[in-house]
């Protein structure tokens, strides 16, 4: 069995780590995959870096203006072709053998929908700071979090376009999308990271008052089905947004952003550098000349 997997990327200018993220998706050890990549109205267009990998598999779609994640990634998803659903944001990276092993896992377990693994947390210099072991369920989640994380997971593609994602949504569609599905299907998490997650970068402060905001608005669309967990769901997301921006006033952010994970052991560093090895060395081999990317040099 090889079944196509679909990679869809949302991306807005994210041209300096763009080159990393299709990096690392061109040297997975698992080669039957499309990715697509949907250009959210971005003014640094990606087209150049697309070109110079040289790859049918990646397609790219342009959106006429930014709309948000939840149209960019439901766009994508409308055009994906492939019997499992991944996804790669343009400003992270996976592991070599992250499409590899979830694959096993899913053609293994017909009875899973979602299967997901460890995240590597980075700092801006792309060394691992942090790591997050999601605890691997069978029950239903409840209404107001979430046990594993989004962007590492893999699912089946017909649940995943059964459920879609809400384009009114500009953030939080991750959340909104994942909750909907792990309410009545079951999931797993692979004990390994294999996705590399740049939370320092991407955790500003204006998408965190954002993703709050729009946590709230997919909390209110359940009030009809549960009163009174959506009133505390509410009131918890908020308490959350004071205490982040008071955190970030107090200049306090990364110390909020460090205790979401635990410390890496000596596995987890050796597992990551080595894959960043690998990557880095995808990064200089098919993107040398291009004037946007950074110094992947390993240090």
């Amino acid at each position: 069995m090889n079944p196509l997997v679909s990679v869809i990327m949302p991306y807005y200018n994210a041209i300096e780590t763009l080159p990393l993220a299709l990096a690392s998706l061109l040297i997975q050890t698992y080669e039957n995959w499309e990715c697509i990549l949907v250009d959210d109205g971005s003014t640094l267009s990606p087209l150049s870096i697309i070109e110079q990998a040289k790859d049918p598999r990646i397609r790219y779609i342009r959106l006429s203006k930014n709309h948000g994640r939840g149209m960019a990634r439901q766009v994508a998803l409308e055009h994906a072709r492939g019997k499992y659903l991944c996804m790669l944001d343009a400003d992270d990276w996976i592991y070599p053998n992250k499409i590899q092993r979830q694959i096993e896992v899913m053609e293994q377990e017909p009875g899973l929908s979602v299967v997901s693994c460890g995240m590597a947390i980075v700092n801006p210099q792309n060394q691992i700071v942090g790591v997050r072991y999601p605890k691997s369920h069978t029950k239903p989640i409840k209404l107001g979090s979430l046990s594993i994380s989004f962007a590492p997971s893999m699912i089946r593609m017909d649940v995943a376009k059964q459920f879609g994602f809400d384009k009114k949504l500009r953030r939080s569609e991750d959340f909104d999308f994942l909750l909907r599905i792990l309410s009545s299907h079951r999931y797993t998490v692979l004990p390994e990271i294999l996705y590399t997650y740049t939370e320092y970068i991407s955790t500003t402060f204006k998408n965190i008052i954002e993703s709050y905001f729009y946590t709230i608005r997919v909390f209110t669309k359940r009030w009809r089905s549960s009163l009174a967990e959506t009133t505390l769901n509410i009131f918890t997301t908020s308490c959350k947004l004071v205490i982040f921006t008071l955190a970030q006033l107090f200049g306090l952010k990364n110390r909020i952003i460090s205790s979401r994970s635990t410390p890496p052991s000596h596995r987890d560093i050796q597992n990551f550098y080595q894959a960043r090895q690998a990557v880095f060395s995808a990064v200089n081999r098919y993107f040398p000349m291009n004037p946007w990317i950074k110094d992947w040099t390993p240090r």
